[in-house]
């Protein structure tokens, strides 16, 4: 059972961190039939986006969060995981370029079939190595960081870099989810805010496209036009 809550879990996250190649897949697949499939991968991308960096914005805001710590008892910091998950983020975002051809006019069912083999065999990838940063909008806010607290080992979510934290002893980490940590940053507050946004901006606009590739504006418009 466990096994499948984490299969599942890293599942719905890599669908987060695919952003980029579904982005891309629909530029090079608009004029084909099966640009819909995309904009949908696209829009439940952007929505799984939205949820994590929103969890993670209320996480930072939270001031009753419990399981807060201090940086003081924090120790053995590793180097920065940004840097070392360089090569497996690169992986994450051009094998699907390598192994399928996905502008084709294929059946649509054949290219379900496809996306899935392609986004199960990353998962499990992703399952192994917990590389959290093949996300490029985490890879791009934070870095990451292996730490040793009394009783357990932790990561460390934070827009600074380690010496800012070791000198800064008694600053408090909240709690992400478990074993993760993230820092407190009012400047990464605004930075999430503004990702947010453009979140939304993105998920209306796919709404809107999918609408026009079905046809869909004009009978809604005739809908709200009878209502009158």
């Amino acid at each position: 059972m466990r096994s499948a809550i984490s299969l599942s879990f890293y599942f719905f996250y890599l669908i987060a961190a695919e952003f980029p190649l579904f982005f891309i897949l629909c530029i090079r697949n608009y004029t084909n039939k099966n640009i819909i499939f995309f904009l949908i991968m696209l829009l439940v991308s952007v929505i799984l986006n939205f949820l994590i960096f929103y969890y993670i914005k209320n996480s930072i805001e939270d001031t009753e969060k419990k399981g807060a710590i201090k940086t003081s008892i924090i120790h053995n910091f590793s180097e920065n995981k940004i840097n070392q998950s360089l090569s497996d983020f690169f992986a994450f975002f051009l094998l699907p370029f390598f192994t399928f051809n996905f502008s084709n006019e294929v059946n649509l069912i054949q290219l379900g079939i496809e996306m899935f083999t392609l986004l199960l065999l990353l998962t499990i990838f992703l399952l192994r190595t917990k590389n959290y940063t093949s996300n490029i909008f985490i890879y791009m806010l934070f870095n990451l960081y292996e730490c040793t607290i009394p009783g357990k080992q932790i990561l460390i979510l934070t827009p600074n870099y380690k010496a800012d934290l070791q000198t800064e002893g008694n600053s408090n980490l909240c709690l992400l989810v478990e074993n993760v940590y993230i820092d407190k940053d009012e400047k990464l507050i605004k930075k999430l805010d503004t990702l947010i946004h453009l979140f939304i901006f993105i998920a209306v606009l796919c709404i809107v496209l999918i609408l026009i590739k079905f046809n869909l504006i004009s009978v809604i418009w005739d809908f709200f036009l009878t209502l009158k």
